[in-house]
C-alpha cells in the first residue's frame, strides 16, 4: 500500500519528494534510507526542485534573547511552529493542533507571551522564562500573541 518507489540509488522525483516530505512528513534521512542514497543527495534533489525552505530562525523574529535553559520551553516550541506556519512551511497536523489550542487559550484571555529569564516556572512554562500577560495596545493589534518589548 502506498506510492511506488523509484529505483534504489536514485533520488525521488519532484512530486514524489513533495509527497514524502509534506504528506508523509519523512525526514531527509528517512528518504535517503528509503532510496538508498545519502542525506546530502536528498537535500541536493530538494534544492534542485526548488523544494528547500529557508530555515525559519525563531530568534530573528523574537524580541528577546532566549537563555540556554529556556531553549526547549513549551512556549518557544509553539512559537517556532507559529513562525513555520507564517512562512508557509509544512507542519505536521499534530503540531498544528497543539499550536491552535495554545493560541486559542492566549487569545481567549487576550494575553501575549512575554519573556524574562528571571521568571520562575509558571502555568505557561514549566522551566520558567516565558509567561503570559494581558495584551497592551502597545503590543500590537488584537490577536497578537508575542509581547512587544517596549510595551507600556
Amino acid at each position: 500500500m502506498g506510492r511506488p518507489e523509484r529505483q534504489r540509488g536514485h533520488a525521488p522525483g519532484k512530486s514524489e519528494l513533495q509527497y514524502l516530505r509534506n504528506v508523509l512528513h519523512l525526514s531527509y534521512a528517512d528518504i535517503a534510507d528509503r532510496y538508498g542514497i545519502s542525506v546530502s543527495g536528498v537535500k541536493a534533489a530538494a534544492r534542485r526542485y526548488g523544494l528547500t525552505r529557508d530555515n525559519v530562525s525563531t530568534t530573528q523574529h523574537l524580541p528577546w534573547t532566549i537563555e540556554r535553559d529556556h531553549q526547549d520551553a513549551y512556549p518557544l516550541r509553539r512559537l517556532r511552529i507559529h513562525f513555520r506556519i507564517e512562512a508557509g512551511e509544512a507542519v505536521p497536523d499534530d503540531e498544528i493542533n497543539k499550536y491552535v489550542h495554545w493560541v486559542a487559550r492566549l487569545r481567549a484571555r487576550d494575553h501575549v507571551v512575554d519573556y524574562d529569564p528571571e521568571v520562575s516556572p509558571n502555568d505557561l512554562s514549566s522551566v520558567g522564562g516565558f509567561y503570559s500577560r494581558p495584551r497592551r495596545d502597545s503590543d500590537g493589534p488584537e490577536g497578537t500573541i508575542i509581547a512587544h518589548p517596549d510595551a507600556d
